[in-house]
């Protein structure tokens, strides 16, 4: 086992030089990464949005995506299945899917 210690209050980890990662790997694997851009990837190596979490298991192909920039999203999804989403771009509206088709969206005028 191996033990990475601080005895500051406060532990850094630096990726030192132009465009490098931080990844956690468990037994060769990466498990979680933090990009050299600022976005944060567990269970995927390529974070989509601010927070990506990507099932790899059993359930593979569920996520949950965060982002906050200019507008803020949210995701939670079963890719090419169904998920719902918060987006501020344009307005704020829910979107719920099925069959990665929108079925209904939830605007600040109401169900549309």
């Amino acid at each position: 086992m191996s033990t990475i210690k601080s005895s500051a209050e406060n532990l850094t980890l630096n990726a030192d030089g132009s465009g490098n990662d931080i990844i956690i790997q468990s037994n060769g694997s990466t498990k979680a990464i933090v990009t050299a851009e600022g976005t944060v990837g567990i269970g995927t190596t390529s974070p989509a949005d601010g927070l990506h979490l990507q099932s790899n298991g059993a359930q593979s192909g569920r996520s949950i995506r965060l982002a906050y920039d200019v507008t803020y999203y949210a995701e939670v999804a079963q890719l090419g299945a169904g998920g719902v989403s918060y987006n501020a771009a344009g307005g704020v509206s829910h979107i719920f899917q099925t069959s990665g088709t929108e079925r209904m969206r939830v605007t600040a005028d109401g169900l549309t």
